[in-house]
């Protein structure tokens, strides 16, 4: 998750099932939840997920929680 930025599963854990999920950091720059979608492979296709909106979304609303929640990414660079 730290190198790309988010999680994907492709059916690992079980068959025609894909997930996608960001987490969600603190003020104190832990993380301390996840954001994600959960479908059916069939609807949640590589092309909606690594080059579709899917991705940035989550991103975008992992971003919004974090700050929400006193997180800086400023603060995490030493």
């Amino acid at each position: 998750m730290q190198e790309k930025g988010y999680a994907f599963e492709d059916e690992e854990c079980d068959l025609e099932v894909r997930s996608a999920a960001v987490a969600v950091w603190d003020f104190s720059n832990k993380v301390i939840a996840a954001v994600g979608i959960v479908a059916p492979a069939s609807r949640l296709t590589d092309a909606k997920i690594l080059q579709g909106d899917v991705i940035r979304q989550l991103k975008e609303a992992g971003e919004m929680l974090s700050s929400k929640l006193g997180f800086s990414a400023a603060s995490t660079v030493k």
